[in-house]
């Protein structure tokens, strides 16, 4: 990770709001954040510190993802892509109003480092990572490739806890693929075809099939 730039003024709709470490917005605490931003301009103007510290939106200029997870950033291609700071954002934008938004701008060599940076930007601050968003963000890191080991040590959780984590995630892939499965065949998609479409062994299809009955 490397700084490109500290701070540069950036308009809101160049900025792209994905959530891959949210799997929603709290739209309590951007109306909170709006309410620190405007006390925090009084706070200026009256000669006082501004009490609430809000961290700066962070950004990464466009990208594609490469066959080996690692981001080439697009010169060519004028927008950014929201790291963390998406409810201050949408603070700034729908309760305040702002076009123009103060941004620090990042370049991450992966798309792993990109998803770690943007959870653990958020373990510390208000709200915290809710469960889904732990799990949205676990199952994207698992399909990147990354062992429980290195996901682990990217998100700063234990070892115990990723494990289960990860292995709540392949639970729910794997109910998600069963219905897949199911939903293909019956339009007529044959088992070795379905098992192609689903990333998964053919095995792995004809015992659901086998099994259907008994879920």
């Amino acid at each position: 990770m490397k700084i490109v730039k500290k701070s540069q003024m950036v308009p809101v709709e160049k900025i792209r709001k994905n959530l891959f470490v949210r799997s929603s917005l709290d739209h309590d605490w951007v109306k909170k954040i709006s309410q620190f931003i405007i006390d925090s301009v009084d706070c200026v103007k009256e000669g006082k510190d501004p009490s609430h510290k809000l961290h700066p939106i962070v950004v990464t200029p466009a990208y594609r993802v490469l066959g080996n997870g690692k981001l080439e950033y697009l010169s060519s291609v004028d927008y950014y892509e929201i790291a963390d700071g998406r409810h201050t954002l949408e603070a700034r934008v729908v309760e305040l109003g702002d076009k123009e938004v103060d941004v620090q701008v990042l370049e991450f060599e992966t798309m792993a480092e990109l998803v770690a940076f943007a959870y653990t930007s958020n373990t510390g601050g208000s709200p915290p990572p809710a469960h889904e968003d732990d799990i949205l963000t676990i199952r994207q890191l698992v399909k990147l490739g990354l062992s429980v080991p290195k996901i682990s040590e990217s998100l700063g959780m234990s070892k115990k806890l990723t494990r289960v984590l990860v292995d709540e995630v392949a639970s729910m892939v794997n109910r998600e693929n069963r219905v897949q499965c199911f939903e293909l065949l019956a339009q007529g998609v044959k088992a070795p075809d379905v098992a192609e479409q689903l990333g998964v062994e053919e095995d792995q299809v004809r015992s659901w099939i086998s099994n259907r009955g008994r879920a």
